[in-house]
């Protein structure tokens, strides 16, 4: 009894080390994102219902900020960052194995070069999520507008 009760927990210690809200028993719906995949983490959380450009311009700026100097030049020192993208202090949505696969592809173009709305954009903002509504980023009017994708607005150094 012991070895079974065993079994079935060390699924389920895995999932809590991960960081997912999985239980043993809904393991194999839960997406199969790894720890090494925070940008594809940061698509799903803040851009998931967005585009395909949008979520490969979402990408564009994690790995825009990791190069530029002025941010951590790591994935996760750029995306967890204290008040940076708000999506990533939520837990871990559930998100279709379809819904992961294409937010590999838009990290893939991003890391490929491909920026929607052109180089070096290092903000973006969802009007629709700010509070109170209406309400615009303080940084936004240090910034030039680049473009704008599904719900998000992107922002370029002026």
């Amino acid at each position: 009894m012991h070895t079974r009760t065993l079994v079935l927990a060390i699924p389920a210690l895995v999932a809590v080390f991960l960081g997912t809200k999985a239980l043993a028993a809904d393991l194999p719906e839960e997406p199969t994102l790894t720890r090494a995949e925070p940008i594809v983490r940061m698509v799903l959380q803040e851009a998931n219902n967005e585009p395909f450009s949008g979520q490969v311009a979402v990408a564009g700026v994690a790995l825009d900020r990791m190069r530029a100097g002025q941010w951590p030049s790591t994935a996760n020192g750029v995306i967890y960052q204290p008040w940076q993208f708000t999506g990533m202090r939520a837990r871990l949505g559930k998100y279709t194995n379809s819904q992961i696969s294409e937010a590999r592809n838009a990290v893939r173009m991003a890391q490929e070069g491909w920026r929607p709305c052109g180089n070096d954009i290092f903000w973006y903002y969802a009007p629709k999520e700010m509070k109170p509504p209406g309400r615009v980023p303080s940084w936004a009017s240090e910034t030039v507008k680049k473009c704008e994708i599904g719900g998000h607005i992107f922002y370029a150094r002026s």
